[in-house]
């Protein structure tokens, strides 16, 4: 998109502020999607294009701000900001998890894209380890290229404490995490940038209590 916005700010006269999430293709490095060869060069420079284009850049976290500068033109200016949430408009939604195998548990969900960025290895082995409480279930709500392997481990290994739930419209979510108690985050621990999951957010202003991987010791969620 980077000559498209060089060509609306010819054409308008106006400026561009890139909001940067994740920093890509650093990321797909880290966590082993490619390697640092032709397709890793020719995305580097669509991303410096990107940087160029752009008057100011922001980035979701001050430990960010060093690593785009070493992409970024000379003097570009760079700041933080913070992330945001507006007022979800609640839809009802047909998902009930009342009737369900996950009725009458503590819920932990986790809702969002489940593939090779997010490391959701770590959460379908907590669901393992606790297959014998009978008092907590695991909601997996989303799509990613994780998802048909992740089901395929909880059918294995007859996990009755999992539920997965195909994609649905963000409006719906309010309303499924008003049915569940905890968010759950993961992310894949080679990863050497800095992320905060939009997710963390919605969990949050659903008012659930969140819990995190551990990225550091890679020993998971406990």
């Amino acid at each position: 998109l980077g000559p498209i916005v060089r060509a609306l700010k010819r054409q308008w006269h106006c400026r561009a502020y890139l909001i940067l999430r994740d920093l890509f293709p650093d990321w797909a490095v880290d966590a082993g999607v490619m390697r640092k060869g032709l397709a890793y060069r020719i995305l580097k420079r669509v991303e410096r294009g990107q940087y160029a284009a752009a008057d100011v850049i922001g980035v979701q976290t001050r430990a960010n701000e060093p690593l785009v500068a070493a992409d970024a033109p000379p003097g570009a200016k760079i700041e933080t900001l913070h992330n945001w949430l507006a007022k979800p408009d609640v839809v009802p939604t047909a998902i009930d998890l009342s009737t369900g195998p996950l009725a009458g548990r503590t819920i932990f969900a986790y809702t969002g894209n489940m593939g090779a960025a997010q490391g959701m290895d770590c959460l379908i082995d907590l669901a393992v380890r606790m297959r014998g409480r009978r008092d907590a279930g695991f909601l997996f709500v989303g799509r990613g290229s994780d998802v048909p392997r992740l089901r395929a481990i909880a059918e294995s290994q007859r996990l009755d404490n999992v539920q997965f739930v195909d994609e649905v419209d963000s409006a719906e979510i309010p309303g499924i995490l008003a049915q569940c108690h905890v968010g759950l985050i993961a992310l894949d621990p080679r990863h050497t940038t800095h992320n905060i999951p939009g997710k963390l957010l919605t969990y949050l202003h659903a008012g659930l209590p969140v819990l995190g991987d551990d990225i550091k010791s890679q020993v998971g969620a406990t």
